[in-house]
This record gives C-alpha cells, structure tokens and sequence, in this order.
C-alpha cells in the first residue's frame, strides 16, 4: 500500500511539473510574454510594439502606427471597415519588400506609417472597424489586432484642429487575458486545469468513459475505496501525461505552427473535414476504421489486465483518443482520425 501511494504522489507531482512546464511553453509562443522563458527572447505587448493613435480632421481620418525597432506591420494586413459610414479609397505608402518566414513574400513596414481614411458620409454613432497585424523579426508573429474608432459627427465637414486621440488597446480574443492570468501564479495553471477537467466529466462525450474505467479499474474482481480511488488516478495520470506531451511538442513547434494553421488553406480543409465527420454522424455513409486495425487495436486493448498498476496506466495513455463501444460487453479504443 506505501508503494502504491508514493506511485500515485510521484505521478501527481510530475504531472503537476510538466502542465506547468507546457503552460509556460505555450503563453511565451501564443501571447507576448514580458518575461523570458527558457533563454527565448523577451517581447513587448503588441501596444507597446505598434502604438496606435489617431486623428479626425474635418471629412479624413488619419491612422498612425509607430513601429518599435526589431517589429514590422504587414501591409496586406491592414483592412478598414466602416459602420453607419461611407468611406473611400484607403491610401497608403508602398511598404518594403520582404521574405516572411510565416507569409512568404510580403510587403512590411518597418517605420511609422499612417493610413488616410476619407469619409465620404456618415450618420448617427459610426465607426471604422481598423485591423493590422505584425511580427517580431526574432521570430514572434502576433494574432490579428483590431481597433474601433468612433467618429465624431460634430467634426464632419468642417476643419478642426489636429489632435492625435490614444486609443485604448481593444483585444478581440481572449488569449492575452488568460495569458495574463496563468502568469500570476505557478499553482494558477493546475487549479484551473483541474477545474476544467471536473466540469469536463459531466459532458456527454466522456459518457462512454465510465463503463471502461470501471471494467479497468475493478479487474473483474473486488476492490477496495482506497486501491479503487489510486487506480483511477492512475489511469487519469496516464492520459493527463499523454496529453502534456502532444502539448510540449506543439509549443515545441513555435509560431510556425500557429501561423501554418492560420493559412487559409489549413482553415478550409479543416473546414471541409467537419463538414464530412458530420455527414458521417447524420448518417450519410459509415466511417470507421478497417477491421484488421481494429483487431489488432482490440488485441492490444486485451493484452491490458484490469487492477494492475502498469496496465491501468497503459490503458489511460491509450483510451485517451478514442473511445467506440461493440457488442457482448467489449469495448474497442481506436484512434478518430
């Protein structure tokens, strides 16, 4: 029994370690982090690489972005959009030619640049709905930015002076806000973790969950609370430490992961692909593994006793996947995809 418990403190300990670990890994790549972190380098919050700010002068809005040295804005990805407005043609300098390591060929700016807006007409509260994006030249690229800028009506059609007007930073998702959070403190990533997994066992798709742990579990035979309660952590520890590892080698990956998936052509296959999984649920045709890697996967499953130690785990790291129930009580764990 001290053997079994010291195994279960030493799996929660590690597991805690590597979250941890991952969670820091993936906040330095996926926000911009103001702390290094494994010797990788240090960058700003994307106010304080591209300060915005702007102006309303009569019927033309001016856009001004300063550039911080080692940081470029992509010219391609300015868009501006107006609500309650009709405005004309954005004009804008030409930026510079250059080798993207995330979009290829592409035109930067790497010094201040602004953005005239005319304003053909405008009624009521209207707005103009501004989105860039930039990069760090070390090898960080930030999510799409977005500002909203409410014009000024008592200002259209006539010349006032020049006043540049800070805009507030307005974040569209909330991945910086988590960032922010998960920083606080070291415990704040397991606690919240833990947390999400518990409201995640109430969801139907860990339905088919249940009747697999406990066959696992119990072994066929009696159990006791304490040896049940340790063997079902084992085998949480065993998908939790699945997990932490597939997520160590995406945060591995970097932004050129991030910016790969960004591609529209990543979006629209996998676009595509949910479409056919859901035509597969609705019943249009059967998808489903061929039956001699089913057999084998079945035959591998067997070979994995209930109530032993070893096992438990090994059926924890692989039941994470998938999880497909058969007929006279057996159940099948296959990969989805």
């Amino acid at each position: 029994m001290r053997t079994a418990l010291f195994s279960v403190l030493l799996l929660l300990f590690s597991s805690t370690a590597l979250a941890n670990f991952n969670a820091q890994q993936q906040s330095s790549f996926s926000s911009a982090s103001s702390q290094p972190s494994f010797g990788e380098p240090t960058f700003l919050k994307v106010e304080q690489a591209f300060p915005f700010d702007y102006v309303q002068q009569g019927e033309t809005v001016r856009l001004t972005w300063q550039v911080t040295d080692g940081y470029y804005l992509y010219q391609e990805r300015f868009s501006v959009n107006a609500e309650n407005a009709d405005i004309g043609e954005v004009q804008m300098r030409q930026g510079i030619p250059y080798q993207d390591e995330f979009f290829g060929e592409v035109n930067i700016y790497t010094e201040p640049v602004t953005l005239t807006v005319p304003v053909i007409a405008q009624q009521g509260s209207a707005k103009l709905l501004v989105q860039y994006q930039g990069c760090a030249k070390a090898g960080f690229c930030y999510p799409p930015e977005t500002k909203v800028i409410e014009l000024n009506p008592a200002s259209f059609g006539q010349v006032s002076e020049v006043v540049f007007t800070p805009v507030a930073p307005q974040n569209t998702s909330q991945e910086n806000d988590l960032a922010s959070l998960l920083e606080e403190s070291q415990w704040t990533t397991p606690l919240l973790f833990l947390l999400l997994g518990i409201g995640l066992a109430f969801t139907p798709c860990v339905l088919p969950m249940y009747p697999i742990l406990t066959s696992i579990v119990l072994g066929g035979g009696k159990q006791s609370h304490g040896r049940a309660f340790a063997l079902s952590f084992v085998y949480v520890q065993g998908m939790a430490l699945t997990y932490t590892l597939l997520g160590l080698v995406v945060a591995s990956a970097g932004m050129q992961f991030q910016a790969a998936l960004q591609h529209p052509a990543v979006l629209i296959s996998i676009s595509v692909l949910f479409i056919a999984l859901a035509l597969s649920m609705f019943g249009v045709y059967t998808l489903q593994l061929p039956s001699s890697i089913q057999t084998k996967l079945n035959e591998l499953s067997n070979k994995q006793s209930g109530g032993k130690w070893a096992g438990v785990f090994a059926m924890g790291a692989i039941s994470g996947w998938c999880v497909h129930h058969v007929p006279r009580r057996r159940y099948r764990v296959h990969s989805c995809m």
